[in-house]
Order: structure tokens, then sequence, then C-alpha cells
């Protein structure tokens, strides 16, 4: 299985991003703050659970508009999706098997923070 698919919201520089991956070796290059350690740092809070899961306020996206505050509070939306890889094997399906989301041949999995 591999990581197809993230989608950020709201998440440090990232006011809404999706970063598609491909199966096999990812290599994520970029100028500096581009966003590739808060990439990581995103993919970590999904992935990672034995990592910290609080966020601090330097974690919410900076450039949100006050009316929209007043509005609706904040919100961080982390969106990890998996599929079926060329290496995958039957361990992995039941790795993912509670954030399935498609069940075929072709398997798919939706984690979220």
């Amino acid at each position: 299985m591999y990581i197809s698919k993230i989608k950020i919201k709201n998440f440090r520089n990232f006011a809404e991003k999706e970063v598609e991956f491909n199966d096999g070796v990812n290599v994520i290059i970029g100028h500096n703050n581009a966003g590739k350690t808060n990439l990581i740092k995103a993919l970590s809070l999904v992935l990672d659970f034995e990592g910290k899961k609080r966020l601090e306020v330097d974690d919410f996206n900076k450039h949100t508009v006050l009316s929209d505050l007043k509005t609706v509070s904040p919100k961080i939306t982390i969106a990890v999706t998996l599929k079926k890889g060329n290496t995958s094997n039957n361990d992995d399906l039941v790795t993912i098997s509670n954030w399935l989301t498609k069940l075929d041949t072709d398997y798919e999995a939706l984690l979220t923070y």
C-alpha cells in the first residue's frame, strides 16, 4: 500500500492544498518556507499513532480573514488516502481495514485528523 494523496486545510502555511503521490519513491523538494516540513508534520499527525496530536496556535493557517473567524471557528482538516500498491500484500489490507472506503481489487482507505 502507499500514500496516494493528502488533503490539507488550514494547517500552517496551507490554506487548502491537495498533494498526490505515486506508487514507489516520491521526493519532496521546494525552496525555503515552501511547506516541506509542514507537509511531513501533517502526514505524521495522521499516521504516527504514538506522536503528539495536540495542536498549538501557530499550527492554524494565518491567512484566515477576520470576518470568517467571526462566523466559524478555525478548523484544521487533514485527510490521507492510502491505496493498494504494486508490492501490497494481505497484511496491508488487515492493517487499514477499519478505514476502508473502497473494497475492490484495488482497495482504498481514508485516514483523517
